[in-house]
């Protein structure tokens, strides 16, 4: 092996410790709150995928696109008598999707906000959107039942079972969607067949899951009494058992999964007394901020999150450090 190769191997090494070092010591640094005039609750922030902008909804129907350098919206459309509740931008960046209130999906067109397409096929309150990798699938939840949608047309292609607000997560093919559907159940179904599914019953009641970069296990964050320790399940996928029981907080009584991080085998997660993260090959945690914060989005490359809290109106823009 020549010099040149074995340097360049080094480098590599010392990149990918540095890197484990940074997220083993990391902190969120505030940069902007966003906000609106007449103020609203903004809801549901996504980043666009150049990472320069965010798109948030707001209670007032209005969908909204900010700068990092600018507090209030640079540009606002009013899309929905009710509010918007979900926003989930597709991979490719061609289109956004936003869920109204009263149950109307809007295709948007990420530059101008402008509404390409609407559907009124949705029962009532949509609550979550998730879009596939492949930017042609999404799942979208509502308050009476969860469909599997095509994008370029909102048509419903399969129905997905009743109603949840839990996460969701496609694999990387687009071709399994990863939810719960119930607080008990996780099911892992074909998302060209959504009656083809699999299921993993669970023994205690569930705030949330996640599943790990490599789909391999499920992250799920277990309710508790109160008083009671937080305890993260990890569950092996392909059998269904229990790999890990993970004690997190003294004083917790839930735990709910908010975001995996970005090129890290780690999830940022929620309970009763702050903001962790956890590693979930090593099992170790870390309290890294607040535990006012309700829903966390990262930026592509990783360096930022917007982040709702559950006694604020505004939506707030954090550095990785």
């Amino acid at each position: 092996m020549t010099t040149k190769k074995i340097n360049s191997k080094a480098f590599i090494c010392i990149l990918i410790f540095l890197s484990i070092q940074l997220w083993s010591q990391t902190s969120l640094k505030h940069i902007q709150t966003f906000d609106t005039k007449p103020e609203t609750i903004l809801t549901s922030p996504v980043f666009s995928n150049d990472g320069k902008f965010v798109i948030a909804g707001g209670a007032n129907g209005s969908l909204n696109k900010f700068s990092p350098k600018s507090k209030l919206p640079i540009k606002q459309n009013k899309l929905d008598k009710g509010g918007i509740n979900a926003v989930a931008i597709t991979p490719d960046g061609k289109y956004i999707l936003a869920g109204g209130f009263l149950g109307t999906l809007y295709l948007c067109d990420p530059e101008t906000l402008e509404v390409l397409k609407s559907s009124d096929e949705f029962s009532s309150n949509i609550n979550r959107i998730t879009i596939a990798p492949n930017s042609t699938i999404a799942y979208v939840q509502t308050n009476g039942k969860c469909e599997l949608i095509n994008v370029a047309d909102l048509s419903i292609i399969g129905d997905n079972g009743s109603y949840t607000k839990f996460n969701a997560s496609f694999s990387d093919d687009s071709t399994l969607l990863y939810h719960l559907t119930s607080n008990r159940r996780i099911s892992i179904t074909d998302a060209t067949n959504a009656k083809s599914k699999k299921f993993i019953d669970l023994t205690r009641e569930v705030q949330d899951i996640i599943p790990s970069r490599d789909k391999n296990l499920i992250i799920a964050g277990v309710q508790e009494g109160y008083g009671e320790s937080t305890i993260i399940h990890i569950i092996d996928v392909a059998t269904g058992g229990i790999k890990k029981l993970v004690e997190t907080s003294e004083y917790g009584d839930y735990a709910m999964p908010l975001c995996l991080v970005p090129e890290f085998d780690k999830v940022i997660y929620s309970c009763y007394d702050g903001l962790y993260t956890l590693d979930y090959k090593t099992f170790e945690t870390k309290k890294i901020g607040s535990s006012d914060i309700l829903s966390m989005r990262f930026s592509n490359d990783g360096k930022y999150v917007v982040t709702t809290a559950l006694r604020s109106k505004s939506i707030s823009l954090l550095a990785i450090q």
